[in-house]
């Protein structure tokens, strides 16, 4: 309508609670020329990005998991690696379905994950026990 043609900014806002809307930017755009849709996609990916100290950062950080990885098995010349990421907190508050123990989570990757191979777990899980 007329009335929100004319903003500037859009600001979906977390509920009182503390969910948030967990989706794509694009899911609340809508445009009718489907050529100004893909420039604007693209356009995001392309250029809206991490500082280049952050990139730097993660890239040591990968660098080191890599190294680790070929340590530990020397035949693993690229230094691959498995990640994941479990979100404990925000995530299972608004998705209680997703809600999971260690061995839950275990016997879930395990099938996937070749035996002795490195893992990085990306958590927000405080409890280092937990794992």
């Amino acid at each position: 309508d007329n009335m929100h043609a004319n903003y500037s900014v859009v600001h979906f806002k977390a509920e009182e609670d503390g969910t948030r809307l967990i989706t794509d930017f694009y899911t609340f755009l809508y445009f009718e020329d489907w050529r100004q849709d893909l420039w604007s996609k693209r356009f995001i990916r392309d250029h809206l990005r991490y500082k280049d100290e952050i990139m730097c950062f993660a890239a040591r950080i990968i660098n080191a998991i890599r190294e680790h990885a070929k340590s530990r098995s020397p035949s693993n010349i690229e230094g691959s690696y498995n990640a994941v990421h479990i979100r404990r907190k925000d995530f299972q508050s608004q998705f209680p379905v997703t809600k999971m123990t260690a061995s839950d989570i275990l016997s879930e990757i395990q099938t996937l994950i070749a035996a002795n191979s490195t893992l990085f777990i990306a958590t927000d899980e405080k409890d280092k026990s937990f794992f």
